[in-house]
């Protein structure tokens, strides 16, 4: 059986290592640190859900990215769950219409419990 893809945008190397390590004995894990090609590595890899960060290089890029997502008619349906240190992350993801919120720092345990549940 064919392992089910994640794809993560987070500008902070560290994180998108740790997630991959976390998540990558279960899934197939992609990371990148910027948006820049946002709809083309989605439309290559055709994630089963992408974990965003809110606050990347530019204050709002990670809001902005989810905003294009969520409207998109290819990408509407994939699973997107928001992750971040920002302080009003919860209500952000809840205004913006994403799946799910998971505050930075995040628990391993509770990492792999959101992903395992929100994956179609």
């Amino acid at each position: 059986m064919q392992k089910k893809s994640v794809l993560i945008f987070d500008d902070e190397a560290d994180i998108c290592e740790i997630c991959h390590l976390v998540l990558g004995d279960d899934y197939n894990v992609e990371t990148f640190n910027s948006i820049e090609n946002l709809l083309i590595e989605i439309e290559r890899v055709k994630p089963d859900l992408i974990l965003m960060d809110l606050v990347m290089a530019k204050i709002n890029d990670g809001e902005r990215a989810i905003e294009i997502l969520l409207k998109n008619s290819a990408t509407k349906e994939i699973p997107l769950i928001v992750f971040s240190a920002i302080a009003n992350g919860e209500k952000i993801t809840q205004r913006l219409g994403a799946t799910a919120f998971i505050e930075k720092p995040f628990n391993i345990a509770g990492l792999r419990e959101t992903v395992a549940r929100h994956i179609k």
